[in-house]
């Protein structure tokens, strides 16, 4: 009996092993097809939401004329999340950041690494001896924001016979930093049901 109780625990050690062994099938996909999972946000509406905003900002006229003529400046501060939901807001900064940053119309005051570029003009101090000082940062040459780019996501839940229905609105703008006028406005609203009854959308 204790033979046989041996033999079946070896049995199924090996087993766990082999299968454990066993290669997983890997396939990649097209990160900008829509993709539902849920009825909450995805990344995929992330990148709507920042392609819609960044497409009108740099279409918007009175925004053109200024940049025709130079390259401004502009912040671009963390996009507030207003909802219940949990939203990967730094992917969506950066995307936005990305797209307005190479469409080579303005230009970025990155704050979050600014204390870096402290840290290392004062590394170039004269009497540390540490950095050569033809090849120091200077300070005093840190270029101020004209602008400040942000948002706001919120959101609200409607229920429905079989399920929820999530509505989205992301609101953006463009303020400027010694007016305080907003210069650009605009709204990206997503809603998202999955499975039925349909609600009319």
């Amino acid at each position: 009996m204790r033979k046989c109780i041996a033999l079946v625990s070896l049995l199924a050690l090996v087993t766990a092993l082999g299968s454990g062994c066993a290669r997983l099938e890997t396939r990649y996909g097209d990160a900008t097809q829509e993709t539902v999972i849920d009825n909450t946000t995805s990344w995929t509406d992330m990148q709507q939401m920042a392609e819609a905003m960044v497409d009108d900002l740099l279409t918007f006229p009175p925004m053109v004329e200024v940049t025709n003529q130079r390259r401004p400046v502009i912040m671009v501060l963390p996009i507030k999340n207003n909802t219940a939901e949990h939203i990967d807001l730094e992917s969506l900064n950066n995307t936005i950041e990305t797209r307005v940053l190479r469409s080579g119309k303005y230009r970025f005051a990155d704050r979050e690494k600014l204390q870096d570029a402290l840290k290392e003009m004062g590394l170039a101090d004269p009497s540390l001896g540490i950095v050569n000082p033809e090849t120091a940062a200077k300070a005093g040459k840190v270029i101020g924001a004209e602008y400040m780019l942000h948002g706001t996501i919120t959101g609200d839940k409607k229920y429905v016979k079989q399920g929820t229905v999530n509505y989205y609105k992301l609101t953006m703008k463009l303020t400027g930093v010694e007016t305080n006028i907003v210069e650009w406005i605009n709204e990206k609203e997503i809603l998202k049901q999955v499975g039925k009854p349909k609600v009319g959308f």
